[in-house]
């Protein structure tokens, strides 16, 4: 992480998708540990988004619940780093706006009856186009495409609610572990830059094809370089 903050921007964020293993029936603590090192280390850990997989495979032991959602730990380098809440979410319509209206009257008049001070007059009115989204995400495994030859794919679907909510357009997402280029492909086609790094030169060929497929790479642009 100490290489990804000499790059990061001032307000830029990094998203990390990671779910620990269970092991002797107990949650294995290297994701613990990681959080509460990288607090150490004077990241700040924003929020536990959740990407909710329905077409999760039944893995694991067969009288456990299936385990269906992964963590993506969000941490930046300051108390306000630029997010888009409303990039993911939902036209807010005319009945939403009356609907909130009547909810928050409802929810005022029991403040005041309780002797609640949070509640602010009007805070009910909506002055936006679009919702903030949910700290969650559902996105299938089964819409990764066939093309993907990797063990960890990654659904483009979620890639894409990733970019919209941390950057901005134009701006330079960085992937690291870029494998098949999921992350790419979603960036590139949002009207953003990308930089994608990796151990095993096919996996960069393969984030090529996918992008040249896609009418997505610049004239000049060749592939993976050591």
């Amino acid at each position: 992480m100490d290489k990804v903050a000499s790059v990061l921007k001032e307000d830029g964020s990094v998203a990390i998708n990671i779910r620990p293993h269970v092991r002797r029936s107990q949650v294995a603590d290297y994701v613990m540990r990681m959080r509460l090192a990288l607090r150490a280390e004077g990241w700040f850990e924003h929020d536990e988004l959740v990407w909710v997989k329905p077409d999760a495979m039944p893995t694991g032991r067969p009288n456990w619940p299936v385990r269906a959602w992964e963590s993506i730990l969000w941490y930046s380098r300051t108390p306000t780093p630029w997010v888009d809440a409303r990039a993911n979410g939902n036209r807010i319509t005319d009945r939403d706006r009356q609907r909130s209206m009547t909810r928050s009257a409802a929810f005022g008049g029991r403040a005041k009856r309780l002797g609640w001070s949070h509640h602010r007059p009007g805070s009910g009115k909506i002055a936006h186009e679009f919702s903030r989204a949910k700290n969650w995400v559902s996105v299938a495994v089964a819409t990764v495409g066939q093309e993907v030859d990797h063990p960890a794919p990654f659904p483009p679907k979620l890639a894409e609610w990733l970019v919209r909510f941390f950057s901005r357009p134009g701006a330079v997402v960085l992937d690291p572990f870029n494998g098949a280029g999921t992350t790419g492909v979603a960036a590139l086609g949002l009207g953003r830059r990308y930089i994608g790094i990796d151990q095993h030169a096919p996996y960069l060929d393969l984030s090529v094809r996918r992008y040249r497929t896609r009418g997505l790479l610049s004239v000049g642009d060749t592939g993976s370089q050591s």
